[in-house]
């Protein structure tokens, strides 16, 4: 499909794990910080943390320097999550995250188990000067995000 001119096409992946939706939202907000790549995919790198606060997902260095990557516009447990997105940036070149959660069946040792549809997708970037070159970026680096995310929420089936 032909995009309009000064678009840039969403980048979207998907990833299956093995619990039910409200479990897959609770490691993807309340656990962040334990499956983020901070090291590799942060504003400070090694000894940083990340995490949803006060309506805001923020990284933090080992020194306690902040930096918000985004607000939170919309969150419905289990469902879905929308952000803004912004790391190391400001809010006025904030692409948007869309996370939507679905139930799917999957196969288990014992039979079949309630899992989740995790589809994620990351637009708005026509909003940034070098939107073809963070649009790239992103593309690979979201299937590293979501594999941690996946390995984090498979150990806690």
């Amino acid at each position: 499909m032909q995009q309009a001119p000064g678009t840039l096409a969403p980048v979207a992946h998907r990833v299956i794990v093995p619990v039910p939706p409200e479990a897959a939202d609770r490691v993807l907000t309340t656990q962040i910080g334990e499956w983020w790549p901070v090291e590799s995919h942060g504003v400070f790198g090694p000894g940083a943390t990340v995490a949803f606060r006060a309506g805001s997902l923020v990284e933090t260095s080992a020194s306690g320097e902040e930096s918000v990557w985004g607000t939170v516009m919309d969150h419905a447990a289990g469902r879905w999550l929308e952000t803004t997105w912004h790391p190391g940036g400001t809010p006025d070149e904030a692409t948007r995250l869309s996370v939507r959660l679905a139930s799917v069946p999957v196969a288990a040792a014992d039979g079949m188990v309630e899992g989740t549809e995790v589809r994620l997708e990351h637009s708005g970037w026509e909003r940034r000067d070098d939107g073809p070159e963070a649009r790239a970026d992103y593309h690979r680096g979201w299937p590293v995000v979501l594999e941690r995310f996946a390995l984090l929420t498979a150990r806690s089936a």
